[in-house]
Formats: structure tokens, sequence, C-alpha cells
């Protein structure tokens, strides 16, 4: 018996060291050039956490919900190249409020967006691993109040995620508590509308570089936590 769990064992690392991080997701996931600086995804600096073995595929396309990333070709691009053993990591929400038909959905057409992509990656025998979408930098009268729906949308994921009995990381629970903490004003240096940004580029959605590695590092740290066979990946 103990050769047997040491053999599973010694699989379960070679798997893990061919492993790739793939991420679908938004414009607050995607990479961008350095020109776009201090734009930056947090997905585009989540390879800082990795280990050398690991190759993080940031598939995550600015402007995109789950019907126009399936739409325009984004997700079949990716998951073609998805492998037994990869991770999947999957976040939108952001985009599905979008009143243009192209990328707009019902919340009901949501939940069956990223159920699909959820099955199609586990057809692929790779992990699916659902992540709520981060909050948006709102405040009134000095009260965080955050983006609207996307709590509702954060609900829906989290539901799915235990019907498929698949992870979820709640980035949008983390990112309100990280908000509300620092206030109004000091929370302005971690999202586009700090000092130094240009007026026309200004937004509460979208974060800086030094955002970026904070929400990175809020993944991280939960898929540890919970103790998730992603979390083998990262330093």
């Amino acid at each position: 018996m103990k050769k047997l769990s040491l053999m599973m064992l010694l699989s379960v690392a070679t798997v893990l060291t061919g492993a790739d991080i793939f991420l679908a997701g938004d414009s607050t996931c995607a990479s961008y050039k350095a020109e776009r600086a201090p734009l930056t995804g947090w997905g585009q600096l989540l390879p800082q956490f990795c280990t050398a073995d690991v190759k993080v595929v940031n598939s995550a396309m600015s402007g995109t919900s789950t019907k126009s990333f399936r739409d325009v070709g984004f997700w079949d691009k990716m998951i073609a190249r998805v492998k037994a053993g990869d991770f999947v990591v999957i976040q939108f929400g952001h985009n599905n409020r979008s009143k243009d038909p192209k990328r707009g959905t019902t919340m009901e057409q949501f939940s069956l967006d990223i159920t699909k992509f959820v099955q199609e990656v586990k057809a692929k025998g790779a992990s699916a691993i659902l992540v709520t979408p981060i909050q948006e930098r709102k405040f009134a009268k000095g009260e965080f109040v955050g983006g609207k729906d996307l709590p509702e949308y954060a609900r829906r994921i989290r539901e799915i995620a235990a019907t498929e009995k698949i992870p979820v990381i709640d980035l949008n629970e983390a990112t309100k508590a990280w908000i509300a903490a620092l206030g109004d004003a000091d929370s302005k240096a971690f999202y586009m509308s700090g000092t130094g940004i240009k007026e026309r580029e200004r937004d509460d959605t979208h974060v800086t570089d030094k955002g970026a590695l904070a929400i990175a590092e809020m993944f991280v740290k939960d898929a540890k936590a919970q103790n998730l066979p992603i979390a083998r990946c990262f330093k």
C-alpha cells in the first residue's frame, strides 16, 4: 500500500510539473503592452508567483463577456491548447452587464455559459477554477458601494462551482474588503483613478500594476488557504 501511495504521489507530481495555467476572462485579468502602463490585469502578473516550471497562458481579452469570448473564437482557440492536467481559470461578469447585444446576456445565460465552459474543461481532463469578478472602486458619501450587479454574478459563480464540484476563488469578496479597508482616497493608487492617470483613461474598474499585483496575490493566497491543487504551481 505504501508503494502504491508513493507511485500515486509521483504521478501527481509529474502531471503538475508539466501543467500550464490558462486564464479566460475580461480586461480586469488581461495582459497589456508596455505603452498602456500603468493599466495592468491581475492575470498579467500571476506568473510572478509561479514556480519556474509553470507556464501561464493569459487568454483573457479586454471587452469580452462569456458570450463574446466564445462567439469571437477566443474560447475555442484557448481550449484547443488545453491538455489533461492543466488548470483553466475562468473570470467573467463585468461585460455581461453590457447593453450591447454582442456582449450582454441575461443572468440565466451567464450561468449557462459558465457551466458550459467548466464542462468543456473537464472533458479535456483539465481542472476548472472559477473566479468571481473583482469589485469596482466606487464610494458614495465616503462609504464603499462597489459595482452594480457584481455581487449577483459572484453569487451565481459560487452556485455553479458548488454544483460542478469545482473550486472557486472569491475575488469579489476579497477586493470588496480590501477597497473598503483602504478607503476612498487611498484605494485610488491601486485603480486607474489615481494621481498621474490621464483624465481620458481614468476609471474605477481597471487596476494599475500596483493593484494587479495585490489582486494576483489574493488569488494565490486563497488557492493556498484552500489547499487547491493549483497552489502547488506557486512559490
